[in-house]
């Protein structure tokens, strides 16, 4: 039986099990009803499915916050999937994310094993990644949600396997194609073809360099679009605007910065900020750590008196009062870092590298709650988790290499994605690292090959040894 066929016949087991683990979980939430087809529902939706919705019945494409920001705080990339499913199914049109989203994990696993077929020694290791890869559900945990981690390792699966086979000599259509779509879904992955650039950049390879570029022309339009609506380019994830009659304000923004000195978990950060909402300063404090909270309580009490004002966010005072605020918060941060220089450069990152590296990316509610415990679940936990931390280690190690090729553009995406997560946003949700896990496996096998063949290598110099 030849490669294609047997990849094709892992990829469609792996599916089914997927699917099967997908439906298991559903029915334990009931999301069955409501035309939701078994689509796990997020808060997400309401930014990125209420896009189109409003673009169908009013020819705008805004969701229905209260402010600038409903313009385009999403880009337009999960959303115009959704459409297409709006438009071709109508009030099946979940019925019809979920179909794409199933197709797109089967996809992504045929992806998979072409990809460690390119960059893996034979074709049984390649067969191998993609049979992890189907057998783990980490791989396949938001195939149901209404998140772009239901699309997102497929669209980087795709970008990579189409510049593993991009044609210098031809123009680069699949790669532009594949590559515009990712970016558009999420921006926040635009490192992986500003390393493409970087690569033919470093190797003189100017023409290539320029056709890559081609890609972002379609984010490009957003940002010109954003521009026009809200006069300044406001950044990759554009949820704060001093228009917005909503809780994400400048003021936000700011308590987001000083949280950051101490907090990694993301949860805890949104958890404090609603205790504050709600008067109950005293809840807010509970996880900030003891010797800061003398600096940190005043501005949580002036930050619950703004949100709590009788003055509307739109109002003049509500403003003036918001930028003494941001002011006052700004000197307490600068002096917190000053004072907390370890917390702040070094504690602080370790804590959100090893929430995020702790986690088995198994976010299933059958995993966490009613199968909690089972040994075969337990055994898929512990090796998710030493999966995700032996592969960022193998990235490393590919670094180390100190090679251009194509394998060390996937090790250094992913290390540099794990660095900004963990020393830049810092408070973070683990299905951030969903599109990481995919090229995490194939850098640990690569890295097992390498280190099979070095054994093996010490092992004959040390019978010639003896022998002599």
């Amino acid at each position: 039986m030849s490669f294609n066929k047997k990849l094709i016949i892992i990829a469609f087991v792996g599916t089914l099990l997927a699917i099967t683990w997908q439906e298991i979980n559903s029915s334990y939430l009931n999301e069955t009803e409501s035309l939701r087809f078994g689509m796990i529902q997020t808060a997400d939706e309401a930014s990125y499915l209420a896009p189109p919705k409003n673009f169908l019945s009013n020819g705008v494409w805004a969701d229905n916050s209260d402010g600038i920001t409903r313009f385009y705080q999403r880009s337009p990339g999960y959303g115009s999937i959704y459409l297409i499913c709006k438009v071709l199914f109508g009030k099946y049109a979940l019925l019809g994310l979920k179909v794409i989203q199933i197709i797109g994990y089967f996809l992504s696993i045929l992806l998979i094993g072409k990809i460690a077929l390119k960059l893996l020694p034979t074709d049984k290791i390649a067969l191998l990644t993609a049979l992890v890869a189907a057998t783990l559900p980490m791989f396949s945990g938001f195939m149901y949600y209404t998140l772009t981690e239901g699309i997102t390792p497929l669209l980087t699966l795709w970008s990579i396997h189409s510049y593993i086979n991009y044609d210098k000599n031809k123009k680069p259509f699949q790669l532009i194609v594949s590559t515009a779509i990712l970016i558009l879904v999420r921006p926040q992955l635009v490192l992986l073809p500003l390393l493409f650039i970087i690569f033919h950049l470093l190797k003189k390879e100017w023409k290539q360099s320029l056709f890559i570029t081609l890609a972002f022309l379609p984010f490009f339009l957003w940002q010109m679009r954003t521009y026009s609506i809200s006069s300044e380019f406001p950044g990759l994830h554009p949820i704060y605007s001093k228009e917005n009659n909503t809780l994400y304000r400048p003021s936000h923004e700011v308590m987001t910065d000083l949280f950051r000195i101490w907090e990694s978990d993301g949860a805890q950060f949104h958890s404090a900020i609603a205790a504050i909402n709600n008067s109950t300063i005293s809840i807010a404090m509970v996880n900030i750590p003891s010797e800061i909270q003398v600096k940190v309580k005043p501005v949580f009490i002036e930050y619950e008196r703004l949100l709590n004002a009788e003055y509307s966010y739109s109002s003049a005072e509500y403003t003036a009062a918001e930028i003494k605020f941001i002011t006052k918060t700004q000197g307490i941060i600068k002096q917190l870092k000053k004072e907390n220089k370890y917390r702040n450069i070094i504690e602080t990152p370790l804590k959100s590298a090893h929430y995020l590296l702790s986690k088995s990316q198994m976010n299933l509610f059958i995993f966490q709650e009613p199968w909690r415990g089972n040994f075969f679940i337990e055994s898929l936990r512990i090796a998710s988790v030493l999966l995700i931390n032996l592969g960022f280690l193998a990235a490393l190690w590919i670094l180390l290499r100190f090679k251009l090729d194509r394998l060390t553009i996937i090790a250094g995406f992913s290390i540099l994605s794990l660095f900004y997560l963990i020393y830049i946003q810092r408070l973070n949700e683990e299905r951030y690292l969903t599109p990481l896990l995919p090229l995490l496996l194939i850098c640990l096998l690569y890295v097992s090959c390498e280190i099979k063949e070095l054994l093996q290598a010490l092992f004959l110099s040390y019978n010639k040894r003896i022998s002599s």
